[in-house]
């Protein structure tokens, strides 16, 4: 069904084999699908159940990263009649509510008829690798970058693609130290089951990129691309050689890879939060102008259900309320 979808309005983070990565004993992965003549919507998602008053009901989240509703028509009366079509299928599934991660640079928020369910997010950052590599150079990384990335090629940093993953354990390795010095949730720190099963699903369209110091590995990065989309997606260094700015270095080598091999937009993300003086969406934005929004949308099909689901999680963890409180799914931490 995917393939029904154009190339340009589809990507690598709805595929089968990206969404199975994040199912588990308690997560399962389905997709609502919406057909009326040729016109098609597609909207995966992860559904889980939980036990409410003796009977069973279920919620859904879209994948870690970016996912969202897939159609090959924009005609706003198809779109109504599948959002429609949606909330039937829900109500009667015993879903009561639904979290969607829209993907920035698809803009599939458009597809959305009920506008009231989306809420803006923050700011993303991509770069455009359809231009030469001279212009990419100088139009799109900012000087202080491009500074840099000079001062670490003349270190001697140098730069490896691994599309087999033979350095999967030393990522997991840089990977879980980051997550521990930023104090990350616990979403963060996967585990290496999910590792090793992505470098077996996803061998094709993903790859590591590798930052070596005097031989060893100092940074390491998994990239995802499909067609002419290409994404940054986790990372991991090491905090001694951070002076060496191995992650601006890494960044720019990983996306000529991509140009290389067909991508015409690199996907960076964007901050640890919606600031826009983020020091993380900072360091992206020096790589690109070019900034995309990040929509979410909160979905809600059976009100009663989840208001009493809320109300009792706020009366038996009052002391998470200020962290998860505005969180749609805020009763799963």
């Amino acid at each position: 069904m995917l393939l029904e979808i154009p190339t340009s309005a589809r990507d690598v983070y709805f595929s089968v084999a990206y969404l199975s990565l994040y199912e588990s004993e308690l997560d399962s992965a389905e997709c609502f699908v919406f057909r009326s003549g040729d016109d098609i919507y597609l909207l995966p998602y992860l559904k889980r159940s939980h036990r409410i008053e003796g009977a069973v009901y279920y919620d859904f989240e879209t994948a870690y990263g970016y996912g969202g509703p897939l159609s090959n028509s924009c005609d706003p009366d198809f779109l109504r009649q599948a959002e429609q079509a949606l909330y039937e299928a829900c109500s009667a599934a015993d879903i009561f509510a639904g979290f969607v991660r829209f993907s920035p640079w698809l803009k599939n928020h458009k597809l959305i008829i009920e506008q009231s369910c989306l809420l803006f997010d923050r700011k993303t950052v991509a770069m455009d690798l359809s231009v030469d590599e001279i212009e990419i150079w100088t139009k799109q990384v900012h000087s202080k970058h491009r500074n840099v990335i000079r001062k670490a090629e003349r270190e001697g940093l140098t730069f490896e693609v691994d599309e087999d993953f033979k350095y999967m354990d030393a990522f997991i390795y840089l990977y879980r130290g980051t997550m521990q010095r930023l104090e990350a949730d616990d979403f963060y720190f996967l585990s290496d089951e999910h590792f090793h099963l992505f470098s077996e699903v996803m061998r094709g369209k993903a790859f590591l990129g590798l930052v070596y110091y005097m031989g060893e590995i100092v940074s390491a990065a998994i990239f995802l691309h499909d067609g002419v989309y290409g994404h940054y997606h986790l990372s991991g260094s090491d905090a001694a050689y951070q002076h060496l700015a191995p992650n601006n270095f890494m960044l720019y080598r990983a996306g000529l890879h991509l140009k290389k091999i067909g991508v015409e937009r690199f996907h960076l993300g964007g901050g640890s939060d919606g600031n826009e003086d983020n020091s993380l969406f900072k360091f992206k934005s020096r790589f690109s102008p070019e900034c995309l929004d990040f929509y979410i949308g909160k979905f809600v099909f059976h009100p009663q259900i989840y208001n009493k689901v809320c109300m009792q999680w706020e009366q038996d963890f009052p002391d998470k309320t200020a962290m998860y409180g505005n969180r749609l799914l805020k009763y799963r931490y």
